[in-house]
């Protein structure tokens, strides 16, 4: 197992929080938001245990026709939000991702940061991205 991986776990059960670990370097962090209903992260950290990238797969699926709002809703979003990044993947999905450098004596505490903070984003996005869909 990664170590980074070994850190965030242990840190994540000092929390009382729940994971998956779905590799040896992915783990899978799942919290209910006020306005999205399931906001999966995972984390997939670098092979030194010194960086790590967190993403939010299929925020919402976008129809061909709502490719335009959905890359400009991505951008208002970018505009607004400093910690994580909005774009349209291959899928037309609204995913939510961050890249960081991180400390391996405070990966836990770094990472579970990084997590509150990219639920925190994702959750008061999730309206404007419906939004978007519905209009």
């Amino acid at each position: 197992m990664n170590t980074a991986v070994k850190f965030f776990t242990d840190y994540m059960e000092k929390k009382n929080v729940r994971y998956t670990i779905l590799r040896d370097d992915l783990v899978q962090v799942s919290f209910k938001g006020k306005n999205m209903p399931q906001i999966e992260v995972r984390f997939c950290f670098g092979d030194d245990g010194r960086d790590v990238s967190a993403h939010v797969f299929s925020i919402a699926k976008v129809p061909d026709e709502k490719v335009g709002n959905a890359c400009f809703a991505c951008s208002n979003l970018n505009d607004k939000w400093r910690w994580v990044k909005f774009y349209l993947d291959s899928d037309n999905e609204v995913t939510a991702g961050l890249d960081a450098v991180i400390d391996p004596y405070t990966t836990g505490e770094e990472c579970f940061e990084l997590l509150i903070r990219m639920c925190d984003i994702v959750d008061e996005a999730y309206p404007d991205i419906m939004k978007m869909l519905w209009s």
